[in-house]
């Protein structure tokens, strides 16, 4: 088995280091049971993928990916308590019982409701476990939302944008996991994002709805934040520009699918959520240059 495995590697890797890694995983299975054997086997496999996508902790692409997943699994985490929100307020404005029936509705819940469980966990520094339990609930909801089919009325994006985040989200190297000061501050874009909109389903602010934009104003302003206050000369090293605010957007990018996906739903067209989307990253990317001449103009003055 671990022969078809070392093939998910790059040729020129497998002809360097196939050997050893052939020898390591005869070692480390030495008379162990078939579930571990599949589960070293795996790990193989996922370290194989990252090395032939370039997503290594050596990688470009590899060092930004953990800030990426983090604000990814924020989008996530937000997106999904969204859901929850919607459904206990259905529930509780039901005259009747609403009963739990088995069916693909209940299953988009219990699937949100493992993405939020598991971005607690995530955030509170257990991250492997946590990233991997929000992963599992994202694929699932993406299950479920396809097969409500027009039920749903999005068989189509939110699924391939639940998909799209939760390879996000696993991209992050094992090695090298998000910064732990970090977590506070994806928890409080992910509650900036969901606290508000809750109180505008329970009727609680005089606004019935907010098409979708919400959640691209709260990660445009975390962006913001975070790149002129703390401007990261990791990621701009990383990508190999001077430019904080591109560093920053393409970390903001792996998130947006989702939220795409939510204005989609809320709003009932794409091409708008995209437009903002898109709108958001390029602020990003200027906001730091523009302040910079901005500052240079008033000292000559």
């Amino acid at each position: 088995m671990i022969g078809y495995v070392l093939r998910l590697y790059p040729r020129t890797y497998r002809d360097d280091f196939g050997a050893e890694l052939r020898d390591a995983y005869d070692e480390a299975t030495a008379g162990a049971s078939p579930a571990a054997r599949v589960r070293e086997a795996a790990d193989i496999a996922a370290h194989a993928l990252r090395t032939r996508l370039r997503l290594t902790s050596s990688d470009p692409a590899g060092r930004i990916a953990p800030a990426a997943a983090l604000l990814s699994l924020a989008a996530a985490a937000a997106v999904c308590g969204l859901h929850l929100s919607r459904v206990y307020v259905g529930w509780a404005s039901s005259p009747g019982h609403v009963p739990m029936a088995v069916d693909t509705w209940t299953a988009m819940a219990l699937c949100a409701l493992l993405v939020c469980g598991g971005a607690a966990v995530a955030l509170a520094r257990w991250w492997r476990w946590g990233s991997r339990l929000a992963a599992v609930g994202l694929l699932g909801y993406a299950g479920a939302a396809y097969a409500s089919g027009p039920a749903f009325a999005d068989p189509v994006v939110t699924p391939a944008a639940c998909a799209l985040t939760a390879i996000a989200v696993l991209a992050c190297p094992p090695d090298l996991p998000p910064s732990a000061t970090l977590m506070p501050a994806a928890g409080g874009v992910a509650a900036a994002i969901w606290l508000p909109l809750t109180a505008v389903y329970a009727g609680a602010v005089p606004v019935s709805t907010d098409y979708g934009y919400w959640p691209l104003c709260v990660l445009l302003a975390a962006g913001l934040c975070k790149t002129l206050r703390t401007p990261s000369p990791g990621l701009c090293k990383t990508l190999r520009t001077p430019s904080p605010g591109l560093a920053s957007a393409m970390a903001a990018l792996p998130s947006c699918p989702l939220l795409i996906a939510h204005g989609y739903t809320m709003g009932g067209q794409v091409t708008t959520p995209l437009l903002a989307c898109c709108a958001v990253l390029l602020t990003l990317t200027a906001a730091p240059t523009v302040l910079r001449r901005g500052r240079r103009a008033v000292a000559k003055r």
